[in-house]
């Protein structure tokens, strides 16, 4: 992971949580996902994407946000 290109530096994303693993949903998933993108986190879907396609996108970001455990 460490010598894989990213997609940018200092970046923000707010991962989704989706319909996989265990339910944990906001009750207000759509306004953080709206509030996220409006201060320019990338969105992303896990479920959606491989696992170098995630790493690409996580690699040195300055920011995760989202729902777990």
């Amino acid at each position: 992971v460490r010598r894989s290109a990213g997609r940018a530096q200092r970046h923000d994303v707010f991962v989704v949580r989706g319909n996989s693993g265990q339910m944990r949903k906001l009750a207000n998933e759509d306004a953080c996902i709206e509030w996220a993108r409006q201060r320019g986190f990338r969105i992303l879907d896990p479920a959606q994407m491989t696992v170098d396609q995630l790493v690409h996108e996580l690699r040195d970001a300055r920011c995760v946000a989202g729902v777990e455990g």
